[in-house]
């Protein structure tokens, strides 16, 4: 087995040239293997900070271009995770596609089901590992696997896909959140066509800035109306590219999507979207986190509702994760 195909992608990465480019938050790879050393080469231009989760022994790094090693140990089986810690606000992550160890790669495990992630700031880790006292974003106070996503799923062992980005509305901004489904990332152009299988379930975690835009002066030419609107076409328009999936649409996690006219304006876009398999989850905002976002104790609490909400949805296929 070489290198190349010894590796498991890990959410939207896209290939150029013998690099693999990790722009979308959690986005990354994973190999298994028998031996002692993980190495691999991150390429000039990489930037932010990435998780490396070796035989769930956790460790954060800065991105450096160059040779870095991944995992050294006593010889064995192991299993080594990539991820992306931050958003494409933050830079990408060029690592060469021919990661080497000492011994033999093996085949990765299969997940228990795979996630589709459609979110903004809250979703991409925003503030999670900072308190309010830091008003601003930074890369140090932002940190996807503290965020609700991650932590979701890794309690049900499912592959995840995060396209997230901070500001995004579904339709109300350029880009927009409907624009990432068919781009490899929010900053990335680069065509993407998605396939029915990449996802059994999808979260929808947008609305927050739609609602702050439907109800600000600032933003005069948009409306809740608008908002239930776009909504309901998000919700058709992904039905189409994932057929089989079904989805939540979690909202409420900071103040503007949590009021009764955002809950109203979700189940409505619901209702006229015409999609069965839709659940809502609904949630108490938190503003402890860096930039006034949820903090990583209000994720745990997120991600513990999103994975009860999942296993309702499996329990009543018959499917138990």
């Amino acid at each position: 087995m070489s290198e190349t195909e010894s590796l498991k992608i890990l959410g939207r990465v896209r290939r150029s040239e013998g690099v693999l480019v990790l722009d979308n938050v959690l986005s990354g790879f994973e190999a298994a293997f028998c031996g002692t050393t993980l190495t691999a080469v991150l390429e000039a231009g990489s930037t932010g900070k990435f998780l490396v989760d070796a035989d769930g022994e956790t460790r954060e790094m800065q991105a450096v271009p160059g040779p870095c090693t991944l995992f050294h140990g006593t010889a064995g089986h192991h299993r080594v995770r990539i991820v992306k810690t931050a958003g494409t606000n933050f830079g990408k992550l060029y690592f060469r596609a021919d990661v080497r160890t000492d011994g033999e790669f093996l085949p990765s495990s299969e997940a228990s089901c795979r996630i589709l992630f459609l979110g903004d700031s809250i979703t991409a880790g925003c503030g999670a590992a900072g308190t309010c006292a830091e008003p601003l974003q930074t890369l140090e106070n932002t940190d996807a696997t503290r965020a609700f996503a991650y932590l979701a799923a890794q309690a049900l062992g499912a592959d995840l896909t995060v396209l997230a980005l901070e500001s995004v509305c579904v339709s109300d901004t350029a880009p927009c959140a409907r624009d990432f489904l068919t781009r490899y990332s929010p900053a990335d152009e680069t065509p993407y066509l998605p396939q029915p299988d990449e996802a059994d379930l999808i979260v929808l975690a947008l609305g927050e800035n739609d609602m702050w835009h439907a109800t600000s002066p600032d933003f005069p030419a948009y409306s809740v109306d608008r908002f239930r609107r776009d909504y309901a076409e998000l919700l058709i328009k992904l039905k189409t590219y994932y057929p089989n999936a079904d989805m939540v649409c979690m909202y409420g996690m900071m103040p503007a999507s949590s009021t009764e006219e955002a809950d109203a304006a979700v189940a409505q876009a619901i209702a006229e979207s015409g999609q069965a398999r839709v659940v809502r989850l609904r949630l108490a905002p938190d503003t402890r986190g860096g930039n006034f976002h949820p903090c990583a104790e209000a994720h745990r609490g997120f991600a513990a509702a999103l994975v009860a909400r999942i296993r309702e949805i499996q329990t009543d296929k018959g499917d138990i994760l």
